[in-house]
């Protein structure tokens, strides 16, 4: 019985995704597969006022943050953070990402990290 699971579970990782192929793993042994709701999470911004003491993150590609138009500053962002730009190892706004994650249900992250010199290594 195991060599023909093991037999159908090698045909199939030709035709279908890493994520269903787990899923058929658990089908065959029997164990529910439990889904998790992930998030990507960028840890490279910073700003004067915080642990940065400089714009990181926020000035790539030619934005100013310096520059404020109608309240809001010129950022390198496709959305703007409801809470306004933030310094991503600034104590408090890490527990406050880590509580709206937990009030929203978010079962983990996707951390963005560059490496040990990177500024995103000391969000860790």
């Amino acid at each position: 019985m195991l060599a023909e699971h093991v037999s159908l579970l090698n045909k199939a990782i030709k035709h279908i995704s890493l994520l269903n192929l787990y899923k058929l793993a658990g089908l065959l042994i029997g164990v529910k597969m439990e889904k998790k709701v992930l998030t990507f999470y960028y840890a490279w911004y910073g700003t004067p006022w915080g642990p940065a003491s400089k714009w990181l993150g926020w000035n790539a590609v030619g934005y100013n943050p310096d520059i404020v138009v109608w309240g809001r500053r010129q950022i390198a962002t496709a959305e703007y953070p409801l809470d306004g730009v933030y310094d991503s190892c600034d104590e408090y706004t890490l527990r406050r990402h880590l509580r709206q994650a937990e009030f929203t249900e978010i079962d983990g992250f996707i951390l963005s990290w560059w490496g040990f010199e990177h500024y995103s290594h000391k969000a860790l």
